[in-house]
């Protein structure tokens, strides 16, 4: 249910809060959460709940870069780790680039399909569709 509720309010998850009663509005969406957990599970204070919040960010940014690096890894000699529900969840909030980072592009050098090479061939469908194209007009001017 925090995952859920924190999901529909992105502020909650990133801990940016905009304009001069965002920190108000922030704190009374906590409130909102808790008094909602507690129907479910022991209660406790928005600060514990922050800190399950974190707890569960930093757990499941753990989860996919172990997983990850088994994605990577060479050799197969290794059963690779998934990655929990709850934290795809958590993950899908604040972005898989979290735990794993953006890497540079590939280069296409060498490649079979490079990025010349698809542009060539797109080049070639465009002139062939032109020449049907052409082909079309002139059978329609000659029945004309």
């Amino acid at each position: 249910m925090l995952v859920d509720f924190i999901s529909t309010h992105n502020h909650l998850a990133t801990g940016e809060f905009t304009g001069p009663l965002g920190a108000k509005r922030a704190n009374s969406q906590w409130q909102i959460l808790k008094e909602m957990l507690k129907e479910y599970w022991p209660d406790r204070t928005i600060d514990q709940w922050k800190q399950t919040w974190k707890d569960l960010k930093k757990s499941a940014r753990t989860e996919n870069a172990a997983a990850a690096r088994g994605h990577s890894t060479t050799g197969n000699s290794l059963i690779v780790p998934t990655v929990s529900e709850v934290s795809t969840n958590v993950l899908n909030i604040l972005g898989f680039e979290s735990s794993t980072g953006i890497g540079p592009e590939e280069s296409s050098i060498g490649q079979a399909n490079s990025i010349h090479e698809r542009l060539k061939e797109r080049n070639n469908l465009l002139c062939e569709q032109n020449q049907l194209l052409r082909t079309q007009n002139k059978l329609k001017k000659m029945k004309r």
